[in-house]
């Protein structure tokens, strides 16, 4: 019989068991979970080694199907090297019935099994099994449950209320007179406008045509202030000081974003994929931290670094923080001119206050570190939503630079 996988054990260093929920007489397991990255909860379903090609045929067939209200969203090797399956969060019964069983009803929706190869791998052949139908009543094959939860059925759906009717209806057959009368009364109210216009602009044309013939009154000072503008003209293009400003430089536009931690550099790679989030534009979005103990990382790191890479090299003024959810934390704004805290200078220190948090720079101390700004944050922000059931870490929807 497998041994239960303990409550709190990390799979595929992403869903964390919370609870365990149904383990059968044939050793398989339901269990509650939370997915780290997306910090939703989740299913898995662990299929003892007699039922680990049926789980997965299942879930190829399942996956494909949306009338099936269960989500199929990673599998993988248990440490024990039992096969498991992350699904949305569904009830345990729905998913021993539907998984781990001979199911009729799945069997005859099977197609060439072509299916995500991201979850699955490679599709199976197109060889079939027999299923025997299995009854949807409460008999079954007994199971041995070591953890149950009540469940509130839904209330049954009235078939009348949902049916639609797809007939045409006739209500606009006799209307057809009434339409050409209207059609009628429109076309001799637009006629009436026309000519209203038409009228309109003649009006207009004579009064323009008189306006242009009248006689034009000399101005006295006309010539004098004509004399004044061509010598203030003049005395403009003979004067070195009066040459065009030069344009403003353009803004500074963010090429890139990366993940910077010095003493460990392969730490949270996994959340690299998040990073496109810090510049997208959208405010729901957001890269996050892994969740920690304490404000301090919980000791694992002394920080955690974004670089920021520019388009083109150029002084910085200020940069902009928005982020979720988070309160507290400090940290150190840097400029280099290459992607790293070796040799670069520290321009601002800043903390975080509230949805968005903005710092000026010091350019006077930037001079050519300018490809690069690197913020640190040498402490994480207390979430409102723990990221993995920890109150710390950093959960940031978009940074600026201006």
């Amino acid at each position: 019989m497998a041994q239960p996988i303990p409550v709190g054990t990390v799979l595929g260093n992403r869903y964390e068991i919370t609870a365990q929920t149904i383990t059968t007489a044939e050793s398989d397991m339901i269990l509650d979970g939370i997915d780290q990255v997306l910090n939703r909860k989740v299913s898995i379903v662990v299929a003892s080694a007699a039922r680990a090609s049926l789980l997965e045929n299942n879930s190829r067939i399942l996956a494909e199907r949306s009338r099936f209200n269960i989500q199929i969203l990673d599998m993988g090797i248990t440490p024990e090297g039992n096969k498991y399956l992350i699904t949305s969060h569904t009830r345990p019964d729905v998913l021993l019935d539907t998984l781990l069983t001979d199911n009729q009803a799945l069997a005859e929706e099977q197609n060439d099994g072509a299916i995500d190869s991201e979850i699955f791998g490679a599709p199976k052949d197109a060889t079939k099994n027999t299923y025997e139908r299995v009854s949807t009543s409460t008999a079954q094959a007994p199971v041995a449950i070591s953890a149950t939860k009540e469940w509130t059925e839904a209330a049954p759906i009235n078939p009348e209320v949902i049916s639609a009717v797809s007939e045409s209806s006739g209500i606009y057959e006799d209307e057809d007179d009434e339409e050409t009368r209207s059609r009628g009364v429109w076309a001799i109210a637009l006629a009436g406008v026309l000519v209203l216009v038409i009228g309109v602009g003649a009006a207009l044309s004579s009064l323009s045509s008189l306006s242009n013939n009248a006689p034009v009154l000399a101005d006295p000072t006309a010539k004098a202030a004509s004399a004044s503008a061509s010598v203030a003209a003049a005395s403009a293009a003979a004067s070195p000081s009066a040459s065009a400003s030069p344009t403003p430089a353009a803004p500074p536009k963010i090429a890139a974003v990366t993940r910077l931690i010095p003493n460990n550099p392969t730490y949270m790679a996994d959340m690299d994929t998040m990073l496109p989030y810090l510049t997208d534009g959208n405010a729901n979005t957001a890269w996050m931290s892994y969740g920690f103990g304490t404000e301090n990382f919980s000791g694992l790191v002394t920080g955690v670094g974004l670089s920021i890479k520019l388009q083109t090299p150029t002084l910085t003024n200020t940069v902009t923080i928005d982020q979720i959810g988070g309160t507290g934390g400090a940290f150190t704004v840097y400029t280099n001119s290459k992607d790293s805290l070796d040799g670069a200078v520290e321009v601002a220190k800043g903390t975080i206050s509230g949805p968005s948090t903005a710092v000026k720079l010091d350019t006077a101390k930037q001079a050519d570190k300018t490809g690069y700004v690197i913020i640190v944050f040498n402490s994480a922000s207390r979430q409102s939503q723990p990221i993995a059931r920890m109150p710390y870490g950093l959960r940031i929807s978009e940074l600026k630079v201006a």
